[in-house]
């Protein structure tokens, strides 16, 4: 029974990646907190320098050093990346609505936050 279980589950993770992987996506936001905006403490306040996660994956470069080609747009060339995170914000401020920032991502009508 076990190993049925355990099939099941891998076929349907499997279902589930191929789903993902196979859909073109056209709008893709980061909405969160200071991190997901790219606050870095190798470049502490009031550096203007911001470079985090999401810069990493929308394939952004720090300084002259050539950005990685594996990013969102190797999976989905045509997608358009928008970082709205947003340093000091809580998921309850994202949740209220706070600043009408949760707006500004629904008008860009997003298909993966």
């Amino acid at each position: 029974m076990k190993i049925l279980i355990r099939v099941a589950t891998a076929v349907l993770l499997a279902v589930v990646a191929l789903n993902v992987y196979s859909k073109e996506y056209r709008v893709f936001d980061v909405v969160g907190d200071s991190i997901s905006a790219g606050a870095n403490q190798d470049y502490p306040s009031p550096s203007p320098i911001r470079y985090g996660w999401a810069d990493m994956l929308f394939g952004k470069s720090i300084s002259n050093q050539v950005a990685k080609t594996n990013t969102i747009f190797t999976l989905w060339p045509s997608i358009t990346a928008t970082n709205s995170a947003w340093g000091g914000t809580t998921a309850s401020d994202w949740a209220t609505n706070k600043a009408g920032r949760l707006t500004a991502v629904k008008n860009r009508h997003p298909d993966l936050v």
